[in-house]
């Protein structure tokens, strides 16, 4: 078993975080660690630290588009943006955070008859 372990903290509308999740997964495996995934999201970031996105300040929306291209070529991936960018994730990273949650299994065989809701 690794010891050495990635946390991945990602946003479902960040295109950094889906650069990330291009090659995150085969980084780990050739080194051994562990990738956790975790949801958050980055609006709620950029609120509690008083920061905007950087498609919000023209000169840094142009760098971080330029910059978010070169990677792309680099990876070898394909980028292509929403044409309504930025999206509100708030609903999906809900479900990633609910998906992310251990949960128990309960086999089939022990609900009673007629499933979970049966009365």
């Amino acid at each position: 078993m690794s010891t050495q372990s990635v946390e991945f903290f990602f946003d479902f509308g960040s295109p950094a975080s889906y650069l990330a999740w291009t090659q995150l997964p085969a980084l780990c495996a050739a080194s051994g660690a562990t990738l956790i995934y975790r949801p958050m999201l980055l609006g709620g970031v950029f609120q509690a630290t008083g920061n905007a996105s950087p498609v919000a300040v023209p000169a840094k929306g142009r760098y971080m588009l330029t910059d978010l291209a070169r990677f792309a070529a680099r990876y070898g991936v394909p980028l292509r943006f929403n044409p309504h960018f930025p999206i509100n994730t708030l609903a999906l990273m809900r479900g990633a955070v609910e998906g992310a949650r251990p949960t128990t299994w309960i086999a089939p065989s022990t609900l009673p008859e007629g499933g979970p809701n049966a009365v």
